[in-house]
């Protein structure tokens, strides 16, 4: 809570000295600060249940067990209806200097109730243990997952920064071309030229290739450990499979949560769009880590490492594929920008693709999702949940 409420303050403040100091040279809108400060503080709220929780076991006082009621229809209708109400007046708001103040408490409801609503699907009607529990390893999927993972992230960045810099010392001719395309960055007065110099480069097949592993194999791999480590954390005290898929619900959900909370912070007149692609990455980190813990409850209860074994690769598998998408969908649209007319057929066509699976994929996830769900607990009541429970 520290950590987020520093980090909160910090944006603040230099939102300030951005509209106050104007020799500071901090330059730009002050928006997405602000947007950020308010996402971070958000967070540290969403840690105080936790706390509490934790405070009342180590006073000796009781737990009640947490249960998550599933979703009714007409739930699902109102507050979807809510979101895209939501997503379309906050897109309007950027455009509007004077109402921009309006903005931070729908962008933090834009981001929450797509999640909200996963968490109630995955996770509605089976047993998460305590709410100390419950609130605990959506905590931990909140802050402790993702900085993990961005630490190990960096350090396989800076191995590839490495990496490049012994690359110059044996070719220092390549420093020329760096040198010229610096310049050239430099000087670039809009997107389209900043493209048009950069984007021969990003389209290259080795490029490509490169991104390809990081973000489709590695990133996936890593994501998938870090991220139900409350689970992991926890592994003896899990009492079912269930459960297992319950938790790793929840501490998917708390990842999918500051992930879409600082990517929608830098977001503008195209805050829709994003919102509506952070709520199907929010799709595929639930279900993911839904089947992480279920796995690894499995495994804890069975001793069967090939089950385990499976299930990580079935979720870096749909990780990895996602990324993928991302990564051919953005190529073929980079196609497509840098050579307008005529139109560049091969962009033209990755991009399709691009889109058409990944509208199969969120409806596949979506299904997937609910029907673990209902696999897993079909018929059993609320009352008996609790009794389990505690």
């Amino acid at each position: 809570m520290l950590m987020l409420y520093s980090g909160a303050l910090f944006l603040i403040i230099t939102s300030l000295l951005t509209q106050s100091v104007p020799e500071s040279g901090l330059e730009g809108s002050p928006i997405p600060n602000y947007l950020l400060a308010s996402g971070l503080f958000f967070s540290g709220i969403l840690l105080l249940p936790a706390g509490f929780y934790s405070l009342q076991r180590l006073n000796g006082k009781p737990v009640p067990p947490a249960v998550l009621r599933p979703v009714a229809f007409w739930q699902w209708v109102a507050l979807g209806v809510l979101w895209a109400s939501t997503a379309a007046l906050t897109t309007w708001l950027f455009s509007q200097t004077n109402l921009v103040w309006l903005i931070p408490p729908l962008y933090l409801l834009g981001v929450s109730l797509p999640v909200l609503l996963l968490v109630r699907l995955g996770a509605g009607g089976l047993p998460l243990g305590s709410r100390q529990r419950a609130w605990g390893v959506f905590g931990i999927g909140l802050v402790l997952g993702p900085s993990l993972a961005t630490i190990v992230e960096g350090l396989i960045y800076l191995l590839a920064f490495l990496g490049g810099v012994i690359l110059l010392v044996i070719h220092p001719d390549w420093m020329k071309t760096i040198q010229y395309l610096g310049e050239q960055v430099y000087n670039a007065t809009d997107l389209n030229t900043l493209l048009s110099v950069l984007g021969p480069y990003l389209i290259n097949p080795i490029a490509t290739f490169m991104l390809l592993t990081v973000v489709s194999v590695l990133i996936p791999i890593i994501e998938e450990t870090v991220k139900p480590i409350g689970i992991w954390l926890m592994i003896g005290r899990i009492q079912s499979p269930p459960e297992g898929f319950a938790l790793g619900v929840i501490s998917g959900a708390g990842f999918a949560l500051i992930e879409g909370l600082i990517a929608s912070a830098s977001a503008s007149q195209d805050w829709g769009f994003i919102s509506a692609a952070r709520a199907g990455g929010s799709l595929m980190h639930i279900l993911a880590t839904g089947l992480m813990g279920w796995g690894i409850a499995s495994f804890w209860k069975t001793r069967r490492y090939l089950r385990l074994l499976a299930t990580f690769g079935a979720a870096v598998l749909i990780h990895g594929t996602w990324n993928g998408l991302a990564v051919l969908t953005l190529t073929g649209l980079m196609r497509v920008m840098l050579q307008p007319e005529p139109i560049e057929p091969l962009g033209v066509g990755m991009v399709t693709l691009g889109l058409s699976i990944f509208i199969a994929m969120i409806c596949t996830i979506f299904v997937t999702l609910w029907l673990f769900n209902r696999r897993l607990h079909p018929s059993r009541s609320l009352a008996e949940i609790k009794r389990e429970a505690v």
